[in-house]
């Protein structure tokens, strides 16, 4: 990520940065939103 900080994306690169975007915003659309109380699958089990 570094040897392209400062230059702007090349034509492929900018594809497949739009094909990706997409994905991640369709992938998060379709996620229900969890409530703010609810335990996170990954947190630990604590008494």
């Amino acid at each position: 990520m570094t040897a392209r900080a400062g230059r702007s994306l090349g034509p492929e690169e900018q594809a497949e940065y739009e094909q990706l975007l997409a994905a991640w915003s369709a992938a998060v659309a379709r996620t229900p939103d969890a409530s703010r109380t609810e335990r996170p699958a990954s947190a630990p089990l604590t008494p």
